[in-house]
């Protein structure tokens, strides 16, 4: 969750658990608190930034780094797949390996966002995937300010990077890296800030 949101009820400040709002008759969670501040009506914080969902890009995804002999972006109405190849000589990623990534377009401010949330998955074991927040859009795996990894296949799962830390603008990316020449591929289902 962002960082937090206070409210004076009664001459009580309370923390701001979560805020729902009516919306043609249907209630909705984690929508943008507003106040009245001299009359104008303003948002407080944001609470949610949707990168990724199943199919849906909230936010644009482009190809990042392709350090690879043979690699696939595969866009799916309920995933995105990566798929890339050893490119080292020795065949055995000692420098590296193949590496493939899909980053924002654009940096995202993090400074009120705490956490990165990815669902993600894969079968194969000759690689890692990794989350990656960094300063740089094209970077390799070794380039970033907060980076989960996994390594070899892990089933679909959701995990957490933390950012509380960072203040300005980053990018956010979807990376995997071959370490042998038989590939790598890693799934992502779910990409969000809170």
């Amino acid at each position: 969750m962002a960082k937090k949101t206070w409210i004076n009820i009664s001459g009580t400040w309370t923390e701001v658990k979560n805020v729902w709002q009516n919306v043609g008759g249907v209630w909705k969670e984690k929508v943008l608190p507003k106040g009245n501040i001299s009359g104008v009506w303003k948002e407080f914080m944001q609470y949610l930034v949707q990168i990724y969902k199943e199919g849906t890009e909230f936010t644009p995804l482009v190809e990042g780094i392709n350090v690879s002999t043979n690699k696939e972006v595969e866009r799916n109405a309920g995933y995105i797949r990566l798929y890339c190849v050893n490119s080292d000589a020795s065949g055995t990623g000692i420098n590296g390996g193949g590496q493939l990534a899909l980053v924002t377009d654009q940096p995202l401010d993090l400074t009120n966002f705490s956490t990165v949330i990815i669902d993600w998955g894969t079968t194969l074991t000759a690689g890692k995937s990794h989350l990656i927040v960094s300063s740089v859009k094209n970077g390799d795996f070794n380039t970033f300010e907060a980076k989960r990894t996994r390594d070899g296949s892990f089933n679909r799962v959701v995990e957490s990077l933390d950012v509380s830390g960072l203040t300005g603008e980053f990018y956010i990316r979807f990376h995997i890296q071959s370490t042998y020449r038989t590939g790598y591929m890693s799934y992502l289902y779910e990409l969000r800030v809170e």
